[in-house]
């Protein structure tokens, strides 16, 4: 009976949202670049293991959804769990270096590949620009394994970062609200894929620092390589409020 009520609530929130049964196909307009998901290891990411509850807008051909999710990073895994109207989970997307495994709790195609969800992830939290070159006062870019990187700046801060093909065709642009200091969990990420026709918006509506420590502000660079905070201490979870993410009390 719950899982009926669980496949009866999504079923619901799709019809509002306008979107029936995603596909998981790009659209015609991908297949005119090159976008190959590179993912970074997950056992080297240099920021500081946390768990995070975001609540996540995708908007793509078929229509718009939004649901709530969990990101986490411990132990050098990285888990994305999207959840149902419920609280329950809905799918599990989980990297172990570079392996990358899906589980699907409920009958729901995702609108997109599970490794360029977990791409985007990549790309918004854990690529960067740093140690690049300058491209102007308040600008900088660097060369990733199979693209460009270009990042608007204000201060040390990002406020957009440009994903392009050798070609110079747009892959994804991803914008920063507030301004986001890599290293660090941003509070709102909108990010637009134009060959494959989606935006996201992302906000994160809690955070907590899993390390014991608040995270470093030393970001990757264009490879992913950069310092990783030590320390994975299990006692008291330490939890903060980077760029106006509220604090949330309690084990």
């Amino acid at each position: 009976m719950r899982r009926l009520l669980v496949r009866l609530a999504l079923l619901s929130s799709l019809a509002t949202t306008g979107c029936t049964r995603p596909r998981t196909a790009p659209p015609p307009d991908a297949a005119a670049v090159e976008d190959p998901v590179v993912l970074l290891d997950s056992r080297t990411l240099p920021v500081a293991d946390f768990m995070a509850r975001q609540r996540v807008t995708a908007r793509h051909p078929r229509g718009v959804h939004t649901f709530d999710a969990v990101l986490q990073l411990a132990d050098g895994t990285l888990r994305m769990i999207g959840l149902t109207p419920f609280g329950t989970k809905g799918f599990l997307l989980e990297q172990r270096g570079t392996e990358v495994r899906f589980e699907r709790f409920v009958d729901l195609d995702l609108p997109f590949p599970p490794e360029r969800i977990l791409f985007d992830v990549h790309r918004a939290l854990f690529y960067s620009a740093k140690g690049g070159k300058a491209d102007g006062p308040d600008r900088r870019y660097a060369l990733g394994p199979a693209f460009r990187i270009d990042e608007q700046l204000v201060g040390d801060a990002v406020v957009e970062r440009r994903f392009t093909d050798a070609r110079g065709h747009l892959l994804a642009r991803i914008r920063f609200s507030p301004p986001f200091e890599p290293g660090t969990l941003p509070t709102t990420v909108r990010i637009e894929a134009p060959p494959y026709g989606y935006r996201l918006e992302i906000t994160t509506l809690d955070v907590r620092w899993l390390a014991g420590r608040k995270p470093a502000t030393s970001a990757p660079s264009a490879n992913g390589e950069g310092p990783r905070p030590r320390g994975n201490e299990r006692g008291a979870l330490l939890s903060s409020r980077p760029h106006g993410v509220p604090a949330r009390s309690g084990p």
